[in-house]
């Protein structure tokens, strides 16, 4: 029974340290699991972010000011970190980005859009 305590409070420190706050210094790794696709006077469409050929994963350099996506980087051209959250924003492709990420939990909002519409994506971010 001991054995089993011990093991169980050990599980619990360990996924603790996992969860290490975002702190705007070190590189993270974000993933997108949702997607929605938003044109005005319509419903946003769900979907999955590899059904729009958005990205699925990428990382944030926050030393050398850039997101860097499968297939291409973009420039983080505004950073404000605050207790609670950092904000990051961009262009690329015609579009307009921001990112929204929570610094306790990791979780992320990412927003593209245009004059045409927007793609609002979430996920979730750890440090590396």
């Amino acid at each position: 029974m001991k054995r089993m305590i011990v093991m169980a409070l050990a599980a619990s420190f360990s996924m603790v340290a996992l969860a290490e706050p975002i702190d705007g210094r070190k590189r993270i790794l974000c993933t997108t699991t949702e997607l929605q696709d938003c044109v005005a006077g319509s419903e946003c469409l769900k979907g999955l972010p590899a059904e729009y050929g958005a990205p699925t994963s990428l990382r944030i350099d926050f030393a050398n000011r850039q997101v860097l996506g499968q297939h291409r980087k973009s420039k983080i051209r505004d950073m404000e970190k605050s207790d609670g959250q950092i904000l990051l924003q961009g262009r690329e492709m015609g579009f307009g980005w921001t990112i929204g990420i929570d610094r306790k939990s990791g979780e992320m909002t990412v927003s593209l859009l245009n004059r045409e519409g927007a793609f609002v994506l979430f996920g979730s971010c750890t440090a590396l």
